[in-house]
């Protein structure tokens, strides 16, 4: 899985945090505010407990979907020992672009909201963008808020929700808790926060600080308190109560022992790790100019400047800087201020020179669709665009000889490798399955490509391990299309970057489960290059994106520190390899998160669960292997219920419903007694 991805796309996955009066002005506001290019013709299907309604182009994706809701919902119910009271309605959008013209909330939804659950209906909305491990992530984060609220609050959750104490860091980090495992990227943003002292509960460590409170809770006081916890609130409903029953401990005294073993595990850290700064030549401080981020560094081809997104003037932007000493020389293009440039994809960017260094192209989200431009690299001005009618478009890369953009485009499901030929505008497809290939770069004679992807040899790709696969790199020909697989490791390996020789590729991997930069050598052979491997940087927090200059005696990345990315640059990168494996994180080596843990994760390798009256096979955190056979065909198996026609899509029919009765009466020496009644209706997908 994308590691930018899973950061950001994570980070809004749910609108609990809208108001009371939000939701009351969502009932008079649907289908109003936004605008919509096209309107949808719905069908659904129906699961045990799901109605599943996409659209056309959508049939992979739905089928998928049937498997990945009723599989996590039979964690979700085990976990919480609750059986859902209502059906819930599950609606897929078949990319971003068509997700944010939805009209089922009023609110604009950013580049950054990867999914919603809403309070009138308790729908769950989730886009697909292109892989299927990211795909399971959000819909299990969005049905455990969906059960959650059917649990504590039936129907009738916006009186619930107004009623309702509970914050949202419990909120947010039990969706992460019970949908994804504690990750190098969890792992990164506490280290970050704890060691830089700025650890709080609010915004996006309402999600991760969330879930390692969670996880807190399972390890030391035992994975039923989660359940235990539930079951009060919806008897008790007061939140610090509740908590202090289950655990036995005041709220703010919990807080406190939470906080002093985070520093336990994290403080020791400094001295055995570097900080980004400790291994490169800082280009950019997000904490001086306010940036929060300065991201994925392009070396021109000369290797005098650095092309990168930036937040630093509120919208993001590309910009360029010299490589020297980091100056701004320019901006290329403001983003995010017209309706050329709505979305720069800043979680899936990539920016690219054209070999004489005059153009500059990348992917964003125009009015009705992604595009990919070409610009002049010193003006901004558009050249060229490109609309191929795909869901989306991410990540390109310029040919050494300047005839070709390798590119990814989504499409009906599928997230694939593609080409285009500048001279005619048209484009190759390279691959056509299910896996995820991400982050495309040309090898320097111009025959190979590098990327990212989730296959595995011998992986058929509708097979159910696809929801649960990691990344490794991998080069295919572009000519005969023949793959080889370069690295073959059970964690994240991602973000190719090739040596100006061709005979060594850098690349970001969790293998030690915190983000760092390797080189390896790639030979001409079939083999993978693992044992030729070594890390360059051992960092305390997170290194991304890198790019390697001509000369090849620099590398630029983006790293993570105090709550921000910025550029830096790494000088004679071959001379700074380091001897062998690094050190692992903490949760990696001990196998939990902290000193005070009682109760061990389980192995998820050998135990399975396989009933939702059953806590085996996910005592502490998800399951993250499939139920049952890893081979069945999620295609040709879904999980549809036959007594309700199985896979087989009924048209939806827009069909009005009450969400709201209120009234008041009132009584005056003229008029005698009165009153009104406001009755506010609307349909499944808020067209009317």
């Amino acid at each position: 899985m994308r590691f930018s991805e899973r950061i950001f796309r994570t980070g809004a996955l749910f609108l609990f945090f809208l108001s009371a009066v939000a939701a009351h002005a969502q009932v008079g506001e649907f289908g109003r505010n936004k605008p919509t290019y096209s309107m949808l013709k719905w069908h659904y299907v129906q699961t045990p407990h799901f109605d599943i309604y996409f659209y056309e182009g959508m049939d992979e994706i739905a089928r998928i979907a049937t498997t990945i809701v009723e599989e996590s919902y039979s964690q979700i119910s085990a976990s919480f020992d609750y059986r859902l009271r209502n059906r819930i309605p599950i609606v897929l959008y078949r990319s971003h672009n068509e997700f944010v013209q939805t009209q089922i909330i009023p609110e604009l939804v950013g580049e950054g909201t990867g999914g919603f659950t809403e309070f009138l209906k308790n729908r769950v909305a989730v886009p697909f963008e292109g892989s299927y491990p990211l795909f399971r992530h959000v819909l299990h984060h969005e049905l455990v808020h969906a059960v959650m609220q059917d649990m504590l609050y039936g129907r009738d959750i916006i009186t619930g929700v107004q009623q309702s104490d509970i914050p949202l860091w419990f909120v947010e980090g039990l969706a992460e808790y019970e949908s994804t495992p504690w990750t190098a990227e969890s792992d990164m943003w506490m280290r970050d926060a704890v060691i830089n002292d700025y650890l709080q509960l609010e915004g996006y460590f309402a999600y991760k600080g969330g879930q390692s409170i969670q996880y807190y809770i399972a390890e030391v006081y035992g994975p039923d308190k989660i359940a235990q916890i539930l079951h009060r609130l919806r008897s008790f409903s007061r939140f610090g109560p509740t908590v202090q029953a289950a655990l036995g401990v005041e709220l703010k005294n919990f807080s406190k022992k939470w906080e002093k073993d985070l520093k336990k595990v994290y403080w020791p850290e400094i001295v055995d790790r570097d900080e980004p700064q400790d291994v490169g030549q800082s280009l950019t401080d997000h904490t001086e100019d306010n940036s929060y981020f300065n991201r994925n560094p392009a070396f021109s081809p000369f290797g005098d400047k650095i092309a990168f997104l930036t937040g630093r003037d509120y919208y993001t932007s590309i910009y360029v800087m010299s490589a020297i000493d980091g100056k701004i020389l320019w901006k290329v293009v403001t983003g995010e201020s017209s309706g050329s440039f709505e979305e720069m994809h800043w979680q899936r960017a990539s920016i690219t020179w054209s070999p004489d260094a005059q153009r500059i192209a990348f992917t964003a989200k125009a009015a009705r669709g992604d595009r990919l431009y070409i610009v002049d690299s010193h003006t901004g001005h558009s050249l060229k665009q490109y609309n191929f009618n795909l869901d989306a478009m991410y990540s390109p890369d310029w040919s050494p000889d300047g005839e070709k953009v390798a590119f990814i485009g989504v499409k009906d499901g599928r997230s694939d490798l593609y080409l285009l030929q500048l001279a005619d505008g048209s484009i190759t497809r390279l691959t056509d399955d299910l896996f995820d290939e991400s982050d495309p770069k040309w090898s320097p004679d111009g025959t190979h490509l590098a990327f990212a992807s989730d296959r595995a040899p011998g992986l058929a790709n509708y097979s159910a391990q696809l929801l649960y696969q990691t990344t490794d790199i991998y080069t295919i020909n572009v000519e005969t299309k023949e793959m080889r697989r370069l690295t073959d490791n059970p964690r994240d390996d991602l973000s190719p970057a090739w040596g100006p020789d061709g005979r060594h590729l850098a690349f970001v991997s969790d293998r030690n489960g915190i983000f760092n930069l390797y080189i390896a050598s790639v030979d001409t052979g079939d083999g993978t290059i693992e044992p030729t491997v070594r890390p360059l940087t051992d960092i305390l927090t997170g290194t991304f994106a890198p790019s390697w200059n001509r000369g090849g005696d620099k590398i630029a990345f983006s790293g993570f520190n105090k709550g921000g990315w910025d550029i830096y640059i790494i000088r004679n990168p071959l001379d700074h390899l380091k001897p062998g494996p690094l050190r692992p994180a903490f949760f990696m080596r001990e196998g939990k998160l902290t000193y005070s843990s009682v109760h061990r994760h389980m192995d998820t390798d050998s135990v399975a669960a396989t009933s939702p009256d059953s806590m085996s096979g996910y005592a502490i955190g998800p399951r993250m292997h499939p139920v049952g056979s890893p081979t069945r065909n999620l295609l040709a198996h879904t999980m549809t219920d036959s007594a309700r026609g199985g896979f087989v899509p009924k048209l939806y029919r827009s069909r009005l419903q009450i969400d709201n009765v209120s009234g008041e009466a009132n009584y005056s020496t003229l008029g005698g007694v009165g009153g009104q009644l406001y009755v506010t209706a609307s349909d499944l997908m808020g067209y009317h």
